[in-house]
């Protein structure tokens, strides 16, 4: 019983939490920021056409700034993203806020990831007078108030090194795997808030100039494949800074995916996760097993007591159905929370929204799985090409396109 009770304090504890980071991203989205608007340089990779890839672009050269440059940066021209990008700023010339707007070929890279490789190449391509490094990724849907939301966080505490963002996918179409890819992104999302152990995130992260060259992320770049979490490791080793989560930038995502796209997709996350930060990957793997073990070990615990004539079978009910009643609590609550704050995309969320409330024994089986099947992976296939993963700083390219 002494598990038991344990296992129902945990989860009442996380549920608090839960509750407060829903609190704190309800109160914080009343309100956007006030402070004066710092020069940022906002840095966009693009490789191919992602879902809504126009919608997105736009976006980025719409934002309610008034003293920003773009730059999108690609591997060459013969990505078909950069005929797109020059038709979508031709038709986009009269409506940008950006005072500059501009393609970077960066060429291939070496001994990082391609991403990486171009956000090296873009940085070396901003104003001198920018005091906001802002990166963002082509496949997410920029509220016109993302750049300024973001970057003001930059300067409200000293201690705010970085300012992320998350993405929430939308799904673009009504297949099973599509809503599931939601609902297993959720649990993540939900896990950001006004607390200290947030990780960066890629597609909507900025830093000030001097404090990029002051942790030195241009040369912690050098050799990962992970933008995002090198950052989030420069953070921790290197300072005693936060990384501060906005919730105004929590982006809708497009997407629609296959059963073989959503686990290739899961991998490969896990994968680099594994590999970059592996205690954020043992954190993962501790949650979801403890959570398997206790609701499908605790039940199949319950039905041998009952199928036995144990009288300790009620009992026994307890520990399977608090882990139940609190994921499903908490599942209610992100997913309240979101649709407060993505009200425009409701509608189209509410499948998945039922699927990470109801569903989350299976839910959890699914990814505790995908965690698992990650172990002794080094080896991810992201945008066409081949890596392999030895360190967070080591990355070897094990196949161009």
């Amino acid at each position: 019983m002494l598990i038991t009770w344990l296992v129902v304090a945990m989860q009442i504890l996380t549920l608090y939490q839960s509750i407060r980071v829903s609190r704190f991203s309800l109160r914080t989205i009343k309100n956007l920021p006030t402070n004066r608007p710092h020069k940022a340089a906002m840095i966009c990779p693009c490789k191919g056409i992602d879902t809504t890839f126009e919608t997105n672009i736009s976006s980025m050269l719409c934002q309610g700034h008034p003293d920003y440059q773009i730059i999108f940066v690609i591997e060459d021209k013969a990505d078909p993203a950069y005929e797109a990008l020059q038709r979508i700023i031709a038709s986009n010339k009269d409506k940008t806020t950006a005072n500059n707007v501009e393609i970077v070929i960066a060429g291939h890279a070496v001994n990082n990831s391609q991403k990486v490789h171009n956000l090296l190449a873009a940085v070396k391509h901003t104003a001198e007078d920018r005091e906001i490094f802002a990166f963002v990724d082509s496949d997410g849907c920029l509220p016109e108030h993302f750049l300024h939301s973001l970057g003001s966080q930059l300067w409200r505490m000293d201690r705010n090194i970085v300012a992320t963002g998350y993405r929430w996918f939308v799904p673009e179409d009504d297949k099973l795997s599509s809503h599931t890819l939601s609902a297993v992104n959720a649990f993540f999302a939900g896990s950001l808030g006004d607390h200290h152990w947030n990780s960066a995130w890629g597609g909507a992260m900025a830093i000030s100039k001097e404090n990029f060259y002051k942790l030195k992320v241009d040369h912690i770049w050098q050799g990962t494949l992970s933008d995002d979490y090198a950052m989030t490791w420069a953070v921790r080793n290197n300072s005693e800074g936060n990384i501060y989560y906005m919730p105004h930038c929590l982006l809708p995502s497009f997407e629609k995916t296959s059963w073989s796209n959503l686990i290739s997709f899961a991998r490969r996350q896990f994968i680099i996760t594994r590999r970059c930060l592996l205690g954020l990957w043992l954190l993962a793997l501790t949650a979801f097993s403890q959570y398997i073990i206790t609701m499908w070990g605790g039940l199949a615990f319950a039905v041998y007591l009952w199928a036995t004539g144990s009288p300790l079978a009620v009992k026994a009910m307890i520990l399977p159905a608090a882990t139940y009643i609190g994921s499903t609590l908490k599942a209610m609550l992100r997913q309240y929370t979101t649709a407060k704050m993505l009200n425009k995309w409701s509608d189209r969320l509410k499948k998945s929204a039922f699927i990470d409330i109801w569903c989350q024994p299976v839910l959890a089986v699914f990814t505790w799985s995908i965690i698992i099947s990650t172990t002794f992976s080094k080896t991810i296939v992201w945008r066409h090409k081949k890596y392999t993963i030895v360190s967070i700083d080591k990355t070897i390219i094990e196949q161009q396109d």
